[in-house]
């Protein structure tokens, strides 16, 4: 068994370490939703989907989708946001407390306009051992 269902922990401390990401949206970041009275921009991010995969010789790991979405009121800010995610985000190999991430990339992106913000969603996915 992996430790994927942590995967949310991991995407919250892999975005607070971007300087930029600090700078534009410093303490508004949230797991599935964002707080009542949060002003723009911030961003939220879920996880979507885990698919396990175990060989017989015990070896696991597990395939994670997981989105980041992207909340301003000014479109410009918002793709600057996304991009920041995308930065902090996109590689080849995490090792993150008791689990490594490996290959996460940049499955789509889809923008919206909705409740008077920009919106950019990111979905990524990765392995997990």
């Amino acid at each position: 068994m992996t430790n994927s269902i942590y995967i949310g922990k991991w995407v919250y401390n892999q975005l607070k370490e971007n300087a930029t990401l600090k700078k534009l949206v410093p303490n508004k970041m949230f797991p599935l939703v964002a707080e009542q009275t949060t002003t723009f921009p911030f961003i939220v991010y879920w996880r979507n989907n885990i698919t396990s995969d175990s060989c017989k010789d015990g070896f696991h790991q597990d395939q994670v989708s997981f989105t980041v979405s992207c909340v301003s009121d000014n479109y410009s800010q918002s793709l600057e946001l996304a991009n920041e995610c995308r930065r902090s985000l996109e590689g080849m190999r995490y090792l993150y407390e008791d689990m490594t991430i490996s290959f996460c990339k940049l499955t789509s992106i889809d923008e919206t306009f909705q409740e008077n913000a920009f919106v950019q969603m990111l979905t990524f996915e990765c392995t997990v051992n």
